[in-house]
């Protein structure tokens, strides 16, 4: 359910920015997960329980990352089709 939800709003978040900004395509998936990636090196970088960031958050980032990249490909691959018809 967590990752569920966490995944659909990054998609719908990417498949805004894809649709608006077509160009730069997936590269806007990372552009979106950039500020949480920094905070969360930074946590493990300062708290240094890298064990647990394996097991619990490694598997949120992953799935918030992978959506964002398919949502803007996704809302780039729409605006071109539009576009040609």
């Amino acid at each position: 359910m967590y990752y569920t939800f966490f995944g659909i709003i990054f998609l719908i978040v990417g498949l805004i920015f894809g649709f608006k900004w077509p160009k730069r395509s997936w590269t806007w998936g990372l552009w979106i997960f950039s500020p949480l990636i920094v905070l969360l090196g930074l946590s493990v970088l300062f708290a240094g329980n890298i064990t647990a960031f394996l097991k619990n958050d490694l598997p949120i980032v992953l799935v918030g990352l992978l959506t964002a990249c398919i949502g803007s490909f996704i809302g780039a691959r729409l605006k071109k089709g539009r576009m040609q018809t």
